[in-house]
Formats: structure tokens, C-alpha cells, sequence
């Protein structure tokens, strides 16, 4: 499994294990509070980046995945939500939600798979794609 999956259990496994109180509402609450900030706050930043009024200039737009991440950390830190939770949630949903923001979108002209490969790949190997 992967670890963004299995972290929960480990958390909840390890809160139990303890010496000390366990309560199950303050792991659950540190568990789905990284969740739904790492879903919802770049799933919103994405949206609002995509308006008029949010929108970056080319320059500035491969900050916008970076600032997300500040956004989400500095929320996290603040309501002592789970990190690791918040940012694998995060990653999937900048992904699945705004390839544009981490600059992975086709251009139109894009049309066969040898314009990624760096330029002595292709000069070398031309005839092969």
C-alpha cells in the first residue's frame, strides 16, 4: 500500500499503543483535518488562479504550485493538522485538478512523443520516432 494510505492506521495504531491518554477524536481530527486542507485549499487556489482577477502572468505562473504548498503548510502549522496527510492529499489533487500549474499541459502543436526528449536524444535517434 502506499504510505499516504496506510499512514492513518499507523497513526491511530501508534496513538493506541501509547503510555499515555489516548484519544481517538484528537487523532481523528489531526487525520481528517490534513485531508480535507490538502484537498481543499489547492483545489480552491487552482480555481481561483483560473479567474480574471487571480490569474498570474507566464512569468510568475511555475510559483503558483510552490506557493500552494506555503499555503497549505502555513494552514497546517496554524490548526495542528497532520503534515504528511495535508501534503500527499495536496499533490493528487494540484495534479488531477491543475496540470497547468505545475506546467505539464500539451500545446496544441504538441503532436508526437519525441518533442519531451532533450534535444541530443533526438538529434541522435531522429529516424526512431
Amino acid at each position: 500500500m502506499n504510505d499516504g494510505l496506510t499512514l492513518p492506521l499507523v497513526v491511530i495504531l501508534l496513538a493506541a499503543s501509547s503510555e499515555g491518554e489516548f484519544e481517538l477524536s484528537y487523532v481523528a481530527g489531526e487525520v481528517s483535518l490534513g485531508v480535507v486542507l490538502g484537498v481543499l485549499v489547492p483545489w480552491a487556489a487552482i480555481r481561483l488562479e483560473r479567474t480574471r482577477f487571480f490569474s498570474a502572468h507566464t512569468t510568475y505562473a511555475p510559483l503558483n504550485a510552490f506557493a500552494i504548498g506555503l499555503l497549505v503548510f502555513a494552514l497546517l502549522s496554524t490548526t495542528h493538522a497532520n503534515e504528511f496527510l495535508a501534503a500527499f492529499a495536496a499533490g493528487i489533487t494540484v495534479a488531477t485538478v491543475g496540470p497547468e500549474v505545475l506546467g505539464l499541459h500539451q500545446t496544441k502543436n504538441t503532436t508526437k512523443h519525441s518533442e519531451f526528449l532533450p534535444a541530443e536524444f533526438r538529434v541522435r535517434f531522429k529516424n526512431t520516432f
